[in-house]
């Protein structure tokens, strides 16, 4: 099934195999550098327990990483370093370094481990301006580290989220976003650890004339982008919301965007107003953000570029400059580049 515009996004598909179980996640590294040559680095975590860095100039699997750690539990997030030589796992509650550089093809043991999180992290953010990283829990808890002095703990955002806290977005300045099963938003002032402004989703919708009581609206991603200027929410009653992060209030764009929850939406890397979701439903869709908005919820179709039916359900998305990397229940990886 392909739904498509008149301007719509022609995608050549890849896949690419390594994994022997479901992939879980991935992150990518343009304008990297590996064994001296200039390529982008691709790097992803499966339930077969392990790690694995990619070459994408030769798209194959260069070094597989494990540690006792990722056998008693899979690791469910991967990042680079801002600086592009490290890689960063975690596992439950453990947050875990392992080097780039290491002249060793398989790879043992984390060149560290920290654990300050008191129960399972969820999906983690580096920002890499101030090399901060934020590290949400199943506890309602977020952690903030930072990238230099061996990921040293900096500040403990408690008491905010009353259930499962599941994505963060740590901005330039000083406001931390999080939001999870809660169905909640909340801005925060990392320097204080206090909350500033909370958007209750519920409410959000109930204003839009949506019920709410089959399908909640539980946050499952946040994203921003500093150009567009909008924080980009994934949600599980299959819309995506754009946000203005000043106000958190009224949304710009609210698309009834999935016929299941919305596992995440990212901005696409070649267009700062395209964004790309990814959902059970088993669908990934591009929609042009850059059309005016509606205070209301509306149908998808006036924003909607394209939509591709995937083989399997998704679990990751990650877009770069000219293309885009998707996780899912298989154990390969589907690698979409642009068409001409």
């Amino acid at each position: 099934m392909v739904e498509a515009s008149k301007d719509s996004i022609d995608l050549v598909v890849e896949e690419l195999k390594g994994h022997t179980d479901e992939v879980n996640c991935l992150a990518v590294l343009e304008d990297a550098e590996f064994m001296g040559r200039p390529t982008t680095l691709m790097v992803s975590a499966s339930e077969d327990q392990y790690v694995r860095l990619w070459d994408m100039r030769m798209k194959t699997s260069v070094k597989r990483y494990g540690c006792p750690q990722f056998k008693d539990s899979a690791p469910t997030n991967v990042a680079f370093s801002p600086c592009g030589t490290e890689i960063y796992a975690t596992s439950d509650a453990n947050f875990l370094t392992f080097d780039v550089r290491t002249d060793s093809i398989l790879i043992s043991e984390p060149k560290l481990t920290r654990t300050v999180n008191a129960d399972e992290i969820n999906q983690i953010h580096i920002n890499p301006a101030n090399g901060l990283i934020g590290l949400p829990d199943d506890n309602g808890d977020i952690h903030l580290l930072s990238t230099s002095e061996e990921n040293k703990h900096l500040a403990a955002l408690e008491r905010g989220h009353k259930n499962i806290c599941n994505t963060v977005f740590v901005t330039n300045k000083t406001d931390v976003f999080t939001a999870g099963f809660d169905c909640k938003i909340l801005k925060w002032n990392r320097e204080k650890c206090k909350v500033k402004q909370e958007l209750d989703m519920v409410e959000l919708f109930s204003t839009l004339g949506s019920s709410t009581t089959i399908n909640p609206p539980h946050v499952y991603s946040l994203d921003f982008n500093q150009r567009f200027g909008k924080l980009l929410v994934a949600l599980g009653n299959g819309s995506i919301v754009a946000l203005t992060p000043s106000k958190l209030d009224v949304p710009s764009h609210c698309l009834d965007a999935h016929q299941d929850k919305v596992v995440q939406a990212r901005y696409a890397g070649w267009n700062f107003k395209t964004a790309i979701s990814i959902s059970s439903d088993q669908t990934m869709a591009f929609w042009n953000l850059g059309k005016n908005g509606v205070e209301s919820f509306v149908k998808p179709n006036q924003y909607l570029i394209r939509r591709y039916q995937l083989d399997n359900k998704p679990n990751w998305v990650a877009p770069s400059q000219n293309g885009i990397f998707v996780a899912d229940t298989s154990n390969k990886i589907s690698y979409f580049t642009l068409k001409g």
